[in-house]
C-alpha cells in the first residue's frame, strides 16, 4: 500500500476517534495511535506519550499525521512489523520463556532498516538476559544499542534500563556513571534527560542508604518535568519521591505529592501504584475504610498492566480482610467492602 493512501486512511481512522478523546490527544503520539487503530485496537489507539514528539491538543487528524510525517514513514511496514518481523517472533518466544531462541531471533532485528524496531529488539534481548540472570550480557547489549543508535532521539529509556541493570547487579558505581551520562545528553533529549538522570541518581543514593540525598534529587527531578511534557516519567518520579518521604518518616509530605498527581495522566501503572501508595499510608494511620477505597481504585485503573492490577487486587483483598476484623467499623460497611473486592 502506498504511503499516501495509508496516510489518508490513518487520518480517517484518527478523525473517527478524536471527537470522543480530544482531552487525551495532546499526550499521545499519532504514530502509535495509527498502528493500534489499523489493527482494530480502539482502546489502545491513544497510548501514553513516550517520545519527544508531542501531538498538541486541538490538531485535526490530518494535522496529527502531518506533524509526525517523518516518523510515520514506516506505517506501510506496520503490519509486518507487528506480525512477522524478528521483533514480533522474538517477543513470542520470550513470552514462552524460550530465552535463547528469543535472543537469536531478536538479534536478527539489530540490522532492521527502522531504528524503532532495532531499539525494541535490543531492549527485548537485554530483558531476556535479565530473565536468565545474566546482567553482564544485558548491560553489554544496551551498550551496543547506545553505540549503534547514537543519533536516535529516544535513547533515554535505554540509559534508564541500563542503570537499573547495574543496580540489580549491585554495581552502584556503574549505575551512577550511566545516569550521569544520561544527564549530559540534555541537548539530545531535552529537559527529560535531566529529570530522568536525577531519578536514576536518587535510586543509587537510596541503595547507598542516603535517604536525605535521594529526597533532594527526587525533588529536583519532580520540579524539572511536567505531566504535559513526559507524563509517565512525571508519575515515576512522583511515586518514588513520595516513597522516599515515607522512608524518611514524613507521610504527610508523601501524601501531598501523591494527591497532587494521582488523577493526572501519569500512565495507568503509575496511577495504580499511586493509589496503592496512598492506601498504604492510610492503613498505617489506621484509616482502613479510606485505605480500601484507594486500593480498589488502584485495581480499577483502565488499561493498567496485569501485573499492576494483580498487585492492586492483592492489596485490596488484604485491606478488606483487615477491615473485616475491625469491630469498630459498621457491619454493613464491612460487608459492602467484602462484596466490592470480590467483584475485582
Amino acid at each position: 500500500m502506498r504511503l499516501q493512501t495509508v496516510l489518508v486512511s490513518c487520518a480517517a481512522l484518527l478523525f473517527m476517534v478524536v471527537a470522543s478523546a480530544e482531552a487525551a490527544v495532546e499526550r499521545f503520539t499519532a504514530i502509535e495511535a495509527v498502528i493500534h487503530l489499523k489493527n482494530g485496537k480502539m482502546q489502545n489507539g491513544f497510548v501514553e506519550f513516550e517520545s519527544l514528539t508531542k501531538v498538541k491538543y486541538g490538531l485535526t487528524a490530518k494535522q496529527m499525521v502531518d506533524t509526525n510525517r517523518d516518523q510515520i514513514a514506516y506505517i506501510d511496514y506496520s503490519d509486518s512489523y507487528l506480525k512477522s518481523t524478528a521483533y514480533s517472533r522474538g517477543v513470542g518466544l520470550k513470552s514462552r520463556k524460550k530465552y535463547d531462541e528469543a535472543i537469536k531471533t531478536l538479534s536478527e532485528g539489530f540490522k532492521d532498516r527502522y531504528q524503532c524496531v532495532r531499539e525494541k529488539c535490543y531492549l527485548e534481548v537485554a530483558d531476556c538476559y535479565v530473565a536468565k540472570g545474566d546482567y553482564t550480557k544485558a548491560i553489554e547489549t544496551l551498550n551496543t544499542c547506545i553505540a549503534a543508535l547514537a543519533t536516535w532521539p529516544y535513547l533515554a529509556d535505554i540509559y534508564d534500563n541500563k542503570g537499573d541493570y547495574h543496580i540489580a547487579a549491585e554495581d552502584l558505581d556503574g549505575a551512577e556513571k550511566t545516569y550521569q551520562a544520561l544527564g549530559k545528553r540534555r541537548k539530545d533529549f531535552g529537559k527529560v534527560a535531566t529529570s530522568a538522570s536525577l531519578l536514576g541518581l536518587a535510586k543509587v543514593a537510596e541503595k547507598r542508604g542516603n535517604s536525605a540525598k535521594a529526597v533532594e534529587l527526587l525533588a529536583k527531578a519532580f520540579e524539572g518535568v511536567t505531566a504535559d511534557a513526559a507524563p509517565v516519567l512525571y508519575g515515576k518520579i512522583g511515586l518514588r519521591l513520595g516513597k522516599a518521604h515515607v522512608q524518611a518518616g514524613d507521610a504527610n509530605a508523601a501524601l501531598s505529592v501523591y494527591e497532587k498527581i494521582v488523577f493526572t495522566p501519569v500512565g495507568p501503572d503509575n496511577q495504580s501504584g499511586l493509589h496503592i501508595a496512598i492506601a498504604d499510608i492510610y492503613a498505617e494511620q489506621n484509616k482502613l475504610v479510606e485505605a480500601c477505597d484507594e486500593a480498589i481504585l488502584g485495581a480499577m485503573v483502565p488499561d493498567a498492566s496485569s501485573k499492576a492490577r494483580d498487585a492492586a487486587v492483592k492489596r485490596a483483598r488484604a485491606l478488606s480482610n483487615k477491615l473485616n476484623k475491625d469491630d469498630a467499623v459498621d457491619g454493613e460497611v464491612r460487608l459492602a467492602y467484602r462484596m466490592a473486592v470480590k467483584k475485582l
